[in-house]
């Protein structure tokens, strides 16, 4: 019995966990499709403290289209738990939270943190692979 549960718990993790890609083109298109229509206002409950919320400004992306890894398209939700990691020519990664993501000036800009506020920057011209996970982290929208 044990080992059964052991092996489920296993399973739930590996499938919750899918990393999906998109190329840095089509990713482009859709995100300035999105935020055509501007930025809004959300808020999310706070993982630390449950009697405060976070707000900050979304774009209005509902799904991104992404490629798992047999190469099949698959529709992503946008949600304040999906994360996207962006690898640049240089090697290094960056991350951010999708919901947040919008391109200025050839610049894609994002928060890379919720709670501390903090804020990632990346030319776009040095993206080389973009990913899209639901980090599985409790964040909903208020």
């Amino acid at each position: 019995m044990k080992k059964k549960l052991s092996l489920l718990v296993l399973l739930v993790l590996m499938i919750s966990c899918k990393t999906y890609t998109i190329s840095p083109e089509n990713f482009k298109k859709q995100i300035i499709d999105s935020t055509a229509n501007s930025l809004k206002d959300v808020k999310v409950n706070n993982p630390i403290s449950p009697f405060s919320k976070i707000e900050y400004k979304a774009n209005s992306l509902k799904y991104l289209n992404v490629y798992d890894k047999n190469g099949s398209l698959s529709f992503m939700q946008n949600s304040p738990s999906v994360e996207i990691r962006v690898t640049l020519r240089n090697g290094k990664r960056k991350i951010f939270y999708l919901d947040t993501v919008t391109l200025e000036n050839d610049t894609l800009i994002g928060e890379k943190s919720r709670i501390l506020g903090l804020k990632n920057k990346v030319p776009y011209n040095e993206i080389v692979k973009i990913e899209v996970q639901d980090g599985g982290k409790k964040y909903q929208y208020e």
